[in-house]
């Protein structure tokens, strides 16, 4: 770093010294000695003097106390001039010189004078700032205030690493900063009150609206939804009419065409009826009497085959009501389920179609009328749950479930089901007095469902009544009216609002097996028609057999050939003539029932046509045909979401728009006071990252100095700095010290020990930031002679600053540069310089 130094001094009546003295110095170690009393320390009150440092380093109540008070044969002089002459090095070598002169008056007031020329304060301040000479550097060091570095307190130590670290102006940014933060939270809390107060109506209002648009919406949905019904229900009764008129036209072609075939069926068929009648008259006619067994076996083939035709008539019949039956099982079935079940998840397992389900527990049994109520309440909650064939069963229906969010279902699949046993205790109560039976004994179910009872009734009683119920200790039985004694002690009981339900599913089960019953009946009949059919067939063939022997006997093999052929085209005629005659009957009924169809579907459309009448059809939007009942389904829910509305502020709509305008002002001024205040957050965060950056550095350099030179002064002692709380830069610093291995407390140390700390501290400050010029006021006064040598070889060995040395120690100025020597004669100090 550029050199910077105080080259020359001049005094006049300044304290002791009457008469324009100069001392020149030189640029490293200068010594100034003299007797007490002599005024070799107004040589460093001189130099506070003439840079305006604060006042408390100069040895005078007042300012004017300054100026020479004379003696008893000198006057006291009016004023007190110092003149420092300060030369600059620049970093190209050059130099520049500086003239700083401060003259006070009597009445204290002062003058300053930078380079002969009127100044003020602030620019001595200037020049001194850019010549690295600053006021709270310890560089003037006052005679007995060596170790005041030791004694301050450590809060007073750190803030001479603050100074040398540059960050006091941090702190004077910081302080400046938290009041612009609390001006701007201030502002926010004002800002924010207001938006507090604004939002709660804004809310309320926009609530309102909301409610408002969306009462508006229903209405527009239910106009646009009425308008669609009107015109959906006049399109259909238009497009429906037309469809009839051409159905009509279609069915009635088809009755005549009918009609024709009909005509032309009776003609063939009364052709060939007169044809065969006329063939067999001449056969008769030429048959002898003989052929009476003939004609006696070919009555026996008609019975036979008139019995079988019965019986086959029978067998269809008694299938047809077999057929009807088991569609009246499957409807109460799902009848029963759907009434009773009231569950959509199982309705749809039960609909699902995946193999392996059975069914309900509550749909595969029965019992009798006085056992169901003690059976429902001992079936309880496994009611409802489904029966399946095995796990993976199981586990399709439940990924089913889950896959259509509908809920969950118990399931009971027959392959895991475990038979349970019933204990000897249970078997000795269940022939206690009052004991009915074992429940699952009172149930009727399939044999293949018997896992399933005994898994969920295992050894549960059915009791008469309360009283008998009580003599079962540790035993689950329920009585007759539903009451539940649990095996655990727990009792059971009350009105079972289900009962009806029981009673109507019980009726349901037992119309169920009454038909199962009679279709067990009737195919049982049907095998012993079809038996009879099978015996009946083996006669007619042995009679067949026969009569075609008889017919080879008289010849008649050829007339009954032709006879069955013309009757097999008759009756092949005949079935066709009644197939369309049928057809044709089925159409007369079709064309009846639309012409009545017709009939109601115009006048329907006259009323249609007036309700559509009465909208405006320019208000329909984005027509999409829908069935009618699901038009009306929605309309009525719209009109009941109408009518739930209650009052509706529709003016709200508009006053939104005024308050949002105004929230929404007040949103961008609280976002942009709060950006504000995190800029001021941000600001002092990265002036303390900065601020701890540059403290930590220079605290680190400073203590790896200090032991440096601690450790030349005092023999290869060790010493460093910390801070009382570590990391905390508002905490003390404190010296730590270890001398001969052993940790030394500040307090403990000897006066020239104290002195060699400070010292080392003191320069190794000046290694980390060099101050240009040290005034040190008898420093070594508690030092022997090894130590004064220490001292005095540590500055003669500093190159890069000026040292101004009052002392008394011979040993001290024989390392120094130039010694300048005091006396005081007539009053005054009188001052001479040697150069060694």
């Amino acid at each position: 770093m550029p050199l910077s130094y105080i080259k020359k001094l001049s005094l006049e009546g300044f304290k002791s010294f009457r008469h324009r003295t100069e001392i020149v110095f030189e640029k490293g170690f200068n010594a100034i000695v003299g007797p007490n009393g002599s005024g070799k320390s107004n040589l460093l009150d001189a130099c506070v003097f003439v840079f305006g440092f604060p006042s408390k380093l100069l040895r005078a109540g007042k300012m004017e106390n300054v100026i020479y008070c004379g003696g008893p044969k000198k006057k006291k002089t009016r004023f007190c001039i110092v003149e420092a002459e300060i030369i600059k090095t620049n970093p190209d070598g050059s130099e520049n010189k500086i003239n700083i002169e401060r003259k006070i008056n009597q009445n204290g007031v002062s003058y300053y004078r930078l380079n002969d020329k009127a100044s003020s304060k602030a620019d001595i301040d200037k020049v001194l700032e850019y010549a690295n000479i600053k006021p709270k550097s310890n560089n003037i060091i006052q005679q007995g205030d060596i170790t005041n570095i030791l004694k301050i307190r450590p809060k007073d130590r750190r803030e001479v690493i603050d100074e040398i670290a540059g960050i006091s102006d941090f702190n004077e940014k910081k302080i400046k900063a938290f009041a612009e933060l609390e001006i701007a939270e201030r502002n926010l809390e004002g800002v924010a009150i207001a938006h507090s107060q604004k939002k709660e109506y804004y809310e309320k209002v926009k609530k309102e609206k909301e409610f408002a648009l969306k009462y508006r919406q229903i209405e527009d949905q239910l106009r646009q939804l009425k308008l669609t019904l009107a015109y959906s229900n006049l399109k259909g009764a238009e497009d429906e009419l037309q469809n009839i008129e051409e159905n009509l036209q279609i069915k009635k072609q088809e009755i005549n065409l009918l009609s024709d075939k009909i005509e032309k069926y009776d003609k063939q068929i009364i052709e060939r009826e007169e044809a065969l009648q006329r063939r067999e008259e001449k056969i008769i006619t030429s048959i002898s009497s003989e052929n009476n067994d003939l004609k006696n076996i070919q009555m026996q083939i008609s019975e036979l085959k008139v019995k079988i035709v019965r019986r086959e008539s029978e067998i269809e019949s008694k299938q047809s009501r077999t057929e009807e039956l088991n569609e009246l099982i499957k409807n109460t079935k799902n009848i029963n389920s759907s009434s009773k079940t009231g569950h959509y998840a199982i309705n749809f397992i039960l609909n699902s179609k995946i193999n392996g389900i059975k069914d309900i527990v509550e749909n595969l049994y029965s019992t009798e009328d006085k056992y169901a109520t003690a059976m429902f309440v001992a079936l309880g909650g496994h009611l409802k749950d489904i029966v399946v064939e095995n796990e993976d069963c199981a586990i399709k229906c439940i990924n089913v479930l889950k896959n259509n969010n509908l809920g969950r279902v118990r399931f009971l699949p027959l392959s895991r089901l475990n038979y349970f046993q019933i204990g000897g205790k249970a078997q000795m109560s269940s022939q206690m007095p009052g004991v009915i039976d074992f429940a699952k004994n009172l149930c009727k179910y399939d044999e293949n469902y018997e896992i399933v009872f005994n898994y969920i009734l295992r050894d549960t009683l059915v009791v008469e009544n309360n009283e008998y119920a009580k003599m079962l200790k540790s035993i689950r039985c329920i009585t007759l009216d539903g009451n539940l004694y649990e095996a655990g002690g727990a009792i059971v009981g009350g009105k079972i609002k289900q009962k009806q339900d029981i009673t109507d599913n019980l009726k349901s089960k037992n119309t169920i097996i009454d038909y199962e019953k009679k279709i067990e009946k009737l195919n049982k009949e049907i095998l012993e028609n079809q038996k009879e059919i099978q015996d009946l067939e083996k006669l007619l063939y042995q009679k067949q057999k026969k009569e075609l022997e008889l017919q080879g006997e008289n010849n008649l093999s050829e007339f009954y050939e032709e006879k069955k052929r013309h009757t097999t085209e008759i009756e092949d005629l005949k079935y066709k003539r009644k197939e369309n005659y049928e057809e044709k009957n089925n159409l007369e009924r079709e064309i009846s029932d639309l012409s009545f169809r017709k009939i109601r579907l115009q006048n329907d459309y006259e009323n249609f046509k007036i309700e559509y009448n009465t909208y405006d059809e320019n208000q329909m939007k984005d027509f999409q045909k829908e069935s009618p009942v699901k038009l009306k389904r929605k309309i009525r829910e719209l009109e009941r979401q109408i009518e739930q509305f209650g009052m509706v502020n529709l003016k709200a709509i508009e006053e939104c728009e005024i308050y949002e305008k105004q929230f929404s002002e007040l949103n961008e001024k609280l976002d942009k006071l709060k950006k504000e205040k995190q800029l001021i957050i941000d600001n002092i965060n990265n002036m303390e990252i900065k601020r701890r950056t540059l403290f930590f550095d220079a605290l680190n350099m400073v203590s790896i100095q200090f032991n440096k030179i601690f450790s030349k002064l005092m023999d290869g002692g060790q010493a460093h700095l910390e801070l009382e709380k570590e990391g905390n830069l508002d905490s003390g610093l404190l010296i730590k010290t270890k001398v001969n291995n052993v940790e030394r407390n500040i307090d403990a140390l000897s006066g020239g020990e104290k002195t060699l700390t400070a010292f080392a501290f003191l320069f190794a400050i000046q290694q980390y930031r060099p101050s240009l010029f040290y005034i040190l006021d008898e420093i070594d006064a508690a030092l022997d002679k090894e130590n004064a040598n220490k001292i005095s070889n540590l500055i003669k060995n500093k190159k890069d600053a000026q040292f101004l040395l009052i002392s008394h120690n011979e040993y001290t100025v024989r390392n120094a540069d130039r010694v300048y020597g005091i006396s005081m004669q007539n009053d005054e100090s009188r001052i001479f310089s040697i150069k060694l």
